[in-house]
């Protein structure tokens, strides 16, 4: 146990209070490297999930070889729907932890802990669908159904990042509001762009692949189906990611400013 003496506590009723202060700092601070800790273990799990599809396909290079020696043209389609899905996964992993990384830095970090247990959860079958996705990518049957099986994960989780967002922060975010609160820009981003209708037209288009390929048994139109859906959908979220960067970066040296200029101020007048 770590117990102060008397002796080593400031006087008085202040001295209380300031001890007080830095025990909340201290568990704040005990619970931020807490996530911090968590958020980095995420990467190295979303990493060896991403090396243990990799590794997948890998073993499946004479799958691989034989849909070349059949067809060339679906073998060419199957290798940059493989980088394609690799490309995918290497930027999803780091964009979501970047994610949480900017909810716990602007947001309550009790608040943004105590989802933390579900969404892990979700990010582990994800995790295991990613991999499956990476692994089977020559087969374009499996890889339709899991592609379905992660949007739906995907737009789950999503849900749940929105729903936490509205309820415990968009009734501190009114228009009054300082417009280069950090909060506005990150809620904005979830809130107010077309998140779901983006997740939802993956989904359609994931469904529609499966379709034309069970139905007219056209490899060639689904495999070209989902290419452009995981390009097109990756193009448009970065957009959205770049656009709420910048608008960060603009709060963040905005406040800079703001702060130097109160500092001039006051030097001013002592």
């Amino acid at each position: 146990f770590n117990v102060r003496m008397p002796s080593e506590l400031p006087s008085g009723y202040s001295g209380i209070r300031i001890y007080t202060k830095m025990e909340n700092n201290n568990k704040k601070n005990n619970k931020k490297a807490d996530i911090e800790s968590s958020l980095n273990l995420l990467i190295v799990i979303g990493i060896g999930i991403l090396i243990l599809g990799i590794g997948i396909a890998l073993t499946s290079l004479e799958k691989y070889t034989k849909i070349f020696e059949q067809d060339t043209v679906e073998g060419i389609l199957i290798v940059i729907l493989l980088i394609s899905t690799i490309g995918w996964g290497s930027l999803y992993i780091f964009t979501v932890v970047n994610e949480l990384r900017l909810l716990r830095r602007f947001f309550n970090v009790k608040k943004i802990s105590s989802i933390k247990s579900i969404v892990y959860i979700l990010g582990f079958f994800m995790a295991i669908t990613f991999a499956a996705l990476i692994g089977f990518s020559y087969n374009l049957l499996l890889y339709c159904i899991f592609a379905i099986i992660f949007e739906i994960l995907d737009t789950w989780g999503a849900t749940i990042i929105h729903k936490n967002i509205y309820l415990e922060y968009i009734g501190e975010i009114g228009e009054e509001d300082n417009k280069k609160d950090g909060r506005k820009t990150i809620a904005d981003f979830y809130l107010k762009n077309p998140t779901f209708l983006r997740t939802t037209l993956i989904l359609v288009s994931c469904f529609v692949a499966l379709i034309i390929l069970i139905q007219y048994a056209n490899k060639y139109i689904s495999c070209v189906i989902m290419i452009l859906t995981i390009i097109c959908g990756n193009i448009i979220i970065q957009l959205w990611r770049s656009k709420r960067d910048e608008n960060l970066d603009k709060a963040e040296k905005q406040k800079r400013s703001d702060l130097d200029k109160k500092e001039d101020k006051q030097f001013t007048l002592e």
